[in-house]
């Protein structure tokens, strides 16, 4: 067993105490004869970490006379838990022999040594104990860490709020990334659709009675369908360009020669409003021919384009 620890870091009065003992334990121990040792025994004979036991020890003192007594050792500090804790040691006389009792504490398990020690004018050698484990010792095993302790209800907790949690995220993913593009797209469909029905009925309308209008109206009627329908359909900017700028800006939906009518058709137009042209029941019939003609074109390139 190794020797006992240093004791900690007590302050003033005791510590000096303890230090003065210690030192004068160690002056005795250079100053002591050896003695020889004819038997030990321990009481009890199992010992467990942190038990107060008791060692006899048999010895022969030579020539010189010991004298009967107890001898005690410094206390340790508070909270040690060293190797070994020497308690008290005593010199007795039994049946013509002479034995020193010496009370220890152990607090480590195995095969350990009780360090050398002094009583009196006498140095014992270091002595051997063995130390079991109480555990071992009544058949148990070393004490497993505990589970983690949960309250009622808390993995459900958890578990639904983490899903919860998932579900919302995927949700914003769909939303945003699917969900929205699809609903531009519908309503740009509807809007398409509904400004296409608006021309159509225009064109209709314009067909049965335009000569009953002026001229100026029936072409204000036909170009404003027109550049509605376009607006929602295939040309979003049309609503900025001038008829002059639209004739050399045709869209992709549109090949040339469906284009050019509908160009020609919102050119007539600015120009029999704002210009004060004439215009013939004819001529506003043949526009509304080429506006039926340009809407068809598209939605054919339209259906090509989805197949």
């Amino acid at each position: 067993m190794r020797g006992r620890c240093a004791p900690g870091n007590p302050v003033g009065r005791e510590r000096r105490l303890a230090a003065l003992l210690l030192a004068t334990a160690f002056a005795c121990a250079a100053l002591a004869e050896p003695v020889r040792v004819l038997s030990t025994g321990f009481s009890p004979t199992h010992h467990f970490p942190g038990d107060l036991v008791e060692a006899s020890i048999v010895f022969d003192p030579g020539s010189s006379r010991p004298s009967e007594g107890l001898v005690a050792f410094p206390p340790p500090a508070a909270g040690f838990r060293g190797a070994t804790e020497l308690v008290d040691a005593s010199l007795r006389r039994a049946e013509g022999r002479w034995t020193c009792v010496v009370r220890f504490r152990v607090w480590e398990t195995g095969n350990v040594e009780l360090p050398a020690f002094s009583v009196g004018d006498f140095s014992f050698p270091p002595l051997a104990v063995s130390v079991e484990s109480a555990l071992a010792a009544y058949g148990r095993d070393d004490p497993l860490p505990a589970a983690q302790l949960e309250l009622p209800g808390t993995r459900t907790l958890v578990l639904g709020g983490a899903g919860a949690l998932v579900g919302f995220v995927a949700l914003a993913f769909a939303i945003v990334f699917r969900l929205l593009p699809w609903l531009r797209a519908l309503m740009a469909e509807w809007r398409s659709g509904r400004t296409r029905r608006e021309l159509l009925a225009a064109i209709a309308w314009l067909e049965r009675r335009g000569g009953e209008l002026e001229a100026a109206a029936a072409w204000a009627l036909l170009s404003s369908r027109v550049r509605a329908w376009l607006a929602h359909a295939a040309f979003p900017t049309v609503a900025a360009l001038t008829a002059r700028e639209l004739e050399a800006a045709r869209p992709e939906a549109f090949a040339e020669e469906a284009w050019n009518p509908l160009a020609c058709l919102l050119a007539r137009s600015e120009a029999v409003r704002f210009a004060g042209l004439e215009a013939s029941g004819d001529e506003i019939a043949g526009a509304c021919a080429a506006a039926r003609a340009a809407l068809e074109a598209w939605e054919e390139s339209n259906r090509a384009r989805l197949r």
